[in-house]
């Protein structure tokens, strides 16, 4: 019920989504229509550089958040991570989410690295590796991921009601039960074919995608072939963003003025 009443919030001050131009600010901050700013301190020093050998990323890393992904859920998350304590909060963090109502939350400057991605590396133009966390901008999407089909219903990721103890609940025949609160609206279920279901990414979250992207790569002359890597790229037990979105990335990169041609020949991993 709490989040519920965090996710309504959220929408009440939420703005108009992203239909323009943004910039990129000179301590790596977005401004523009339709972006919030909500400070996180979970971020620390890049080892990558820019152009102009400023600090800055050389690459973006798409993820998806998961959850059941109501209105208002992408500024929940934004707001969770704006405060941290250690051996308590999980060590995760991101630059931006973009909700599915096209609306940009940052939390983290691109000038620093976020906590985004635990595993991987990627090159720089002189050659340099760095950790991706170090390196690459990490843009979460608000997105439920795989669904599956359960008793007449989707169901979004763990699917199945849990005890407190994270084990899973079984019900008089000894299957397990799937959780009500997990039910993702069935006109969201896209099929991504020789993949399965998956929650779909609306316009507005494509049309905002493309703004920051744009403004990303013309702030830090980011390469194409940097700027399509998903987190399953590099952590093999992850699939986000998944392959909706990365069909979804060409639409991307021609709004930001990228070539997509990379896409099509795996020069983004």
């Amino acid at each position: 019920m709490l989040d519920r009443v965090k996710e309504r919030m959220a929408v009440a001050k939420a703005p108009l989504a992203v239909t323009s131009e943004l910039l990129v600010t000179e301590n790596g901050w977005l401004e523009g229509p339709g972006v919030i700013r909500l400070p996180s301190p979970r971020s620390f020093r890049l080892t990558s550089r820019a152009r102009h050998d400023e600090p800055g990323p050389v690459g973006v890393c798409w993820h998806w958040t998961g959850g059941v992904c109501r209105p208002g859920y992408a500024g929940v998350l934004a707001k969770k991570i704006s405060t941290y304590k250690p051996k308590k909060d999980r060590a995760a963090s991101w630059h931006l989410v973009i909700s599915k109502q096209g609306w940009v939350y940052q939390s983290v400057p691109f000038e620093l690295g976020s906590w985004h991605c635990a595993v991987g590396t990627v090159k720089d133009d002189r050659g340099h590796t760095h950790r991706v966390n170090r390196s690459l901008t990490g843009i979460e999407l608000e997105n439920s991921g795989r669904l599956k089909y359960l008793d007449g219903r989707w169901y979004c990721h763990p699917f199945w009601k849990q005890d407190k103890a994270g084990a899973f609940v079984e019900g008089d025949d000894f299957n397990r039960v799937p959780d009500p609160k997990l039910v993702v609206e069935t006109e969201r279920m896209q099929i991504a074919r020789g993949h399965g279901s998956f929650d779909g990414f609306p316009d507005p979250q494509v049309i905002a995608a493309g703004f920051v992207l744009r403004a990303l790569a013309e702030r830090y002359g980011l390469p194409a072939n940097r700027c399509g890597f998903l987190h399953g790229d590099f952590d093999r037990r992850k699939e986000d963003a998944g392959p909706l979105w990365r069909n979804l990335l060409v639409d991307v990169y021609e709004r930001a003025g990228l070539d997509a041609a990379v896409l099509t020949t795996g020069g983004h991993a």
